[in-house]
């Protein structure tokens, strides 16, 4: 069975982010996958201290003990993962930003292929109408750069612009987008 692991950034739990992340786990369950869904900012994640423990082996962990020690298992046992945030400031969420930096503890010893081959979706609302001066160009930028440098696969990018909290309900298309974006991560 698929594993699609769903990562939600957005602080609120009915943000138009975490509306499509949910989306896109129900899409996974329609094609068959186990979901686990992680809301980032209800967990205690600290920054990365880049004191390089983690790197001095494979088998070095990180040396911080807070959310990421169970969240490093679930990355690790995922086929697929979507990540969901908002468009804060030109870029993903805080939340979404220091997870990204915590996965450094991932490339202990210089092997960086902990998360070769497997699937990535992504998922950015924004409350500006134009996507180029909203910073989702720069969200992506950071993901791409990222996905190809640790071997992951962005398989489907979904991004909208949306008003207020819950907006994105009123958006069909961006829904099924997330849905069938969920179906594509969640088949084997």
């Amino acid at each position: 069975m698929t594993h699609v692991l769903v990562l939600s950034a957005s602080p609120r739990r009915t943000s138009n982010s975490d509306i499509l992340a949910d989306e896109a786990a129900e899409g996974a369950r329609e094609a068959g996958a186990q979901v686990t869904k992680v809301r980032l900012a209800h967990l205690r994640i600290e920054p990365c201290d880049a004191c390089d423990t983690c790197q001095t082996s494979r088998e070095a962990p990180c040396v911080k003990h807070d959310a990421m020690q169970d969240l490093y298992p679930q990355v690790r046992d995922a086929d697929s993962i979507v990540v969901a945030s908002p468009i804060y400031f030109f870029t993903v969420a805080a939340q979404l930003k220091v997870f990204m930096d915590r996965l450094y503890a991932l490339g202990g010893g210089g092997d960086w292929t902990a998360l070769a081959g497997k699937r990535l979706g992504l998922i950015f609302t924004y409350g500006d109408s134009n996507p180029l001066h909203s910073g989702v160009a720069n969200a992506y930028a950071t993901f791409r750069d990222a996905a190809h440098f640790l071997g992951l696969q962005i398989v489907d990018v979904v991004h909208t612009a949306c008003g207020g909290q819950g907006d994105v309900r009123q958006n069909p298309a961006a829904m099924q987008s997330a849905r069938r974006m969920g179906q594509r991560l969640g088949s084997p």
